[in-house]
């Protein structure tokens, strides 16, 4: 089992070989010293690092093709990083679980987690960063735990298994008022069947600015983590980017257990009305691997006339319609927002951070497919005859449709090219497709 659920694999990796540079550590910190790319670089040591990964690379590609990620292991100094250009470096005393995958998740276009503490985990880094114990994407401050391989886990926060696309769509719940089951993120999704994932917006004028709800266990790579908690996050954009950012919680908590209560309050929309989401455990069942919260979010996209005080509607579940343009409500008039919020919950056919634009849906081939498709193009596909096997065999002139690795149907030539397509340009059609929790090119 890992983390991705079977959606990630490193099947295609291939080793090298130890390639002897011909310079010694010296040259190579000179080298990295006149190279007027690095002259902007505040970090000397990152720049001999980088230096010694071009060279690497340089010299290995000339004996062979080299795959588009590659990863270095530099047998001198000590550090990790990731770049764009030539992918990860990583040297013996940190080559390991944790240091390694964090290193490669960076070439997921994720940057580093974040805690909503105002303090500098470590001296080279932003205020929150490294602070997600909870998050790879800490690591050095995570809930790592001893394996045969080293320091291992943890997992991936929700936020980040959200944009990666590595959970099931169908087990995420856009909003809820209620109480609702939680599976654990720690266990293999086909082990559970309850919610993975809650999102509660908050922001009537950006749905994808929302609050995360996951349930976290110490088992597998999570078998670092202390204890079973439900964890929440934030997730707002900041400029162009998307953060998350972990929650915390009175006397430096980073979870909730059971008993235990969050409040949020939003932003008023007049002044006897104070819109509020009210999270509470009610119980963890340990054997199960599942956690049952009680929500209420008066969360509501709707903003009252400049003459109304007060407004009681309460927003409803994803499915539920709104269709009325002025809702009476104890003798005043409430204003539904402009068209492109009219409909912040009946329109949005797809949320979180692998949203399509408007007018495109997810293809769902599984509930892990998010490319994003037109409608009629969705019903193509949904009526396509399954004619593949567990063997992955197909007979001619039928071939593998290879939407993603697990994918043996067998379709024809032209929808195989069509599908491959569809999977090329796919970031073309999503609605916030850009880094997440950063911008870095090069980041340790």
């Amino acid at each position: 089992m890992n983390v991705s659920n079977g959606i990630y694999t490193i099947a295609d990796t291939k080793v090298f070989g130890w390639v002897t540079l011909p310079w010694t550590v010296k040259q190579v910190r000179l080298m990295a010293l006149a190279d007027k790319a690095f002259w902007n670089n505040d970090n000397f040591n990152s720049s001999f690092f980088i230096k010694a990964k071009q060279l690497c690379v340089k010299l290995a590609a000339r004996k062979t093709q080299l795959n588009k990620k590659k990863i270095t292991i530099l047998n001198t100094e000590h550090g990790a990083m990731y770049g764009n250009e030539d992918g990860v470096l990583i040297t013996p005393r940190l080559s390991f679980n944790s240091v390694l995958t964090h290193e490669m998740v960076h070439s997921f276009h994720i940057g580093h987690s974040y805690s909503d503490r105002k303090i500098a985990i470590f001296p080279f880094a932003h205020m929150g960063e490294y602070g997600d114990r909870y998050d790879l994407m800490s690591t050095s401050n995570a809930w790592m735990y001893k394996s045969q391989y080293g320091l291992s886990g943890p997992g991936l926060n929700g936020p980040h298994l959200d944009y990666l696309g590595w959970l099931p769509s169908n087990r995420i719940l856009y909003f809820g008022s209620s109480i609702i089951r939680l599976s654990s993120l720690s266990i293999s999704h086909a082990q559970s069947n309850d919610w993975l994932l809650v999102m509660l917006p908050f922001d009537k004028n950006d749905p994808a600015n929302v609050f995360t709800l996951e349930f976290r266990t110490p088992i597998n790579y999570d078998s670092g983590i202390k204890q079973e908690a439900v964890v929440i996050h934030k997730i707002d954009r900041k400029g162009t980017t998307y953060y998350s950012t972990i929650i915390t919680h009175s006397k430096d908590y980073d979870e909730m257990m059971v008993g235990t209560e969050w409040v949020h309050f939003l932003e008023q929309d007049s002044p006897e009305v104070y819109p509020v989401i009210k999270v509470r455990v009610e119980r963890i069942d340990k054997q199960r691997q599942v956690a049952v919260l009680q929500i209420n979010s008066t969360f509501n996209p709707i903003k009252p006339n400049k003459i109304s005080c007060r407004s009681t509607r309460k927003q409803r579940h994803l499915k539920d319609e709104m269709n009325s343009s002025h809702i009476q409500n104890e003798g005043e008039t409430v204003r539904i927002l402009p068209p492109e919020q009219n409909g912040f919950f009946k329109d949005l056919v797809t949320f979180g951070m692998n949203a399509c634009n408007n007018g495109y849906v997810w293809r769902m081939i599984d509930p892990y497919d998010y490319a994003c498709v037109t409608k009629n193009r969705q019903q193509e596909i949904r009526y396509q005859r399954k004619v593949g096997n567990p063997s992955g065999i197909c007979r001619k002139p039928l071939m593998l449709r290879k939407a993603f690795p697990s994918d043996t149907a067998c379709v024809t030539q032209t929808e195989f090219v069509i599908i491959q397509k569809e999977n090329a340009e796919m970031h073309k059609n999503m609605k916030y497709h850009s880094f997440f929790n950063g911008e870095e090119t090069v980041v340790p």
